[in-house]
């Protein structure tokens, strides 16, 4: 799966948030692969990156800790789009299992996945030196990463995330208390208010994390139907593609953080012929 930074990626608001530019010691290496906030590990980043992604990934970790919470007190009725999302009840355990496995670090895959991974994820800070990755023969992860503007991108079926360049451009995670939240008419999220509730590192790393613990069941732009991004895309998805698609987790877990409290009905026009 590839994150591109499209024409809605650009509304992104800066809310005092200092961004992820490089520090005077940003090349200054580190060992090749070390491991921070549990199980996941970081590859070829140096130690500004490292310490930019530890600070990463603890901002999405709490992120999925308030959805984690949401999500087992209110279930269904979560007020943060969760029935938008997701739309039914069995989707609510798979969702939950998913959340937790990213939460912790979880060394194995989602359990309805045929390909069971046995490490956390590890994440590869790709820089034009990054030519190629040993486990991943005929890869060059820079030109990879030159493909359509991706951000970050999930390298099936392997542990691999990559952060390309383009990724340390964006601020780390929303200021607390800040609601950057679409708003909603004739059921309908108004425009394109994707990118200012959910373009923030800490949701970055969440999405591809989606597509590592689901693995062959998530979406992607191979699949039928293929991924989505657009918040009102993911809305309309039926209840098996939702679960399989990651931006409806990277916003379910937005809105629960950002406090946002309106959706459209997916059972209601425009999503449902019925009425």
């Amino acid at each position: 799966m590839v994150i591109a930074s499209t024409f809605w990626f650009l509304m992104i608001h800066a809310l005092h948030i200092v961004f992820a530019t490089p520090a005077p010691d940003a090349t200054r290496a580190v060992p090749p692969v070390h491991f921070i906030n549990g199980g996941f590990s970081l590859e070829s980043c140096s130690v500004y990156y490292s310490t930019v992604m530890h600070n990463v990934l603890k901002a999405s970790r709490l992120a999925l800790s308030l959805a984690i919470k949401d999500l087992s007190q209110h279930r269904l009725n979560s007020s943060y789009g969760f029935e938008a999302m997701f739309k039914t009840e069995e989707n609510m355990y798979k969702v939950y299992s998913v959340l937790l496995n990213m939460e912790t670090g979880h060394s194995s895959a989602h359990h309805t996945s045929p390909t069971r991974s046995k490490a956390a994820p590890r994440f590869v800070c790709v820089t034009p030196e990054i030519t190629s990755i040993p486990e991943l023969p005929g890869l060059n992860p820079y030109e990879h990463c030159q493909i359509g503007d991706t951000i970050a991108a999930y390298v099936r079926p392997s542990r691999y995330i990559l952060l390309c360049e383009r990724f340390w451009s964006y601020l780390a995670a929303p200021e607390p208390g800040s609601r950057n939240c679409p708003s909603v008419a004739n059921n309908e999220f108004v425009d394109d208010q994707s990118s200012r509730v959910s373009m923030y590192q800490s949701y970055l790393v969440i999405h591809e994390m989606v597509h590592y613990y689901l693995q062959e069941p998530s979406l992607n732009q191979e699949t039928n139907p293929p991924e989505v991004y657009d918040l009102n895309e993911c809305v309309a998805l039926s209840a098996t593609d939702s679960e399989r698609n990651p931006s409806n987790y990277q916003f379910y877990v937005a809105f629960v953080q950002q406090n946002c409290t309106q959706a459209p009905n997916p059972s209601l026009p425009p999503f449902s012929q019925s009425s």
